[in-house]
Parts: structure tokens; sequence; C-alpha cells
């Protein structure tokens, strides 16, 4: 399942790369001030899964990172319950690009 997000807003932007099925290298240049995040299964993520445990699912949140609304998102897990893991990562680091609090 292939999942990128772009967010914008008004005075800043957000991307997000599912670096499992993308090369951060090939991003265009014209992102700079950007938020870039990248989120898979890959331990480089700055989001990636920790744990799936029948249902739920353990976020992992691996460098601090200032949100689209100025929070900053330090580095710590988020169980969250879901029958769609790979899904549930993507979402979580489209809501915490926006907010650093899901």
């Amino acid at each position: 399942m292939e999942m990128t997000y772009s967010l914008q807003e008004p005075d800043a932007a957000a991307v997000l790369i599912n670096i499992d099925t993308h090369d951060i290298n090939d991003l265009p240049e014209n992102l700079q001030g950007s938020l870039i995040l990248t989120y898979g299964m890959n331990k480089k993520a700055d989001i990636t899964i920790s744990g799936y445990f029948g249902g739920s699912v353990s976020i992992c949140v691996q460098r601090a990172f200032v949100s689209l609304c100025g929070e900053v998102c330090y580095p710590h897990e988020i169980p969250i319950p879901t029958d769609d893991p790979l899904q549930t990562l993507a979402d979580t680091a489209a809501a915490l690009a926006i907010s650093a609090t899901v």
C-alpha cells in the first residue's frame, strides 16, 4: 500500500513520505522550509510502528519536530486500537504534522 500525504497550510507546508516506497533523496528542491516527515516500517523513519498486538498498534515518534501549529512533538509511543496498522501509521503521521497532540 502506497500512501503519501502533502498538507498545505497558508504559511507553512508539511510533506509526509512513506520511506518504504519513496526515496527521500528524490524530493524536489523547492521544499526548503517545509516540515518533512518520514513514516513507514523502516527503522530510520521519523514515525514508525514499534509493535502490533492483535488489534492494537504502537506508533513510535523517533525524533522531535515542530508541527504546523507550532507545537513541539517529542519522541514518544502512542498505542492506538486498529485493524489496519499501516493506514493508522499514515493517518497518525498526518495528524502529528498538523498538531503534536493525537
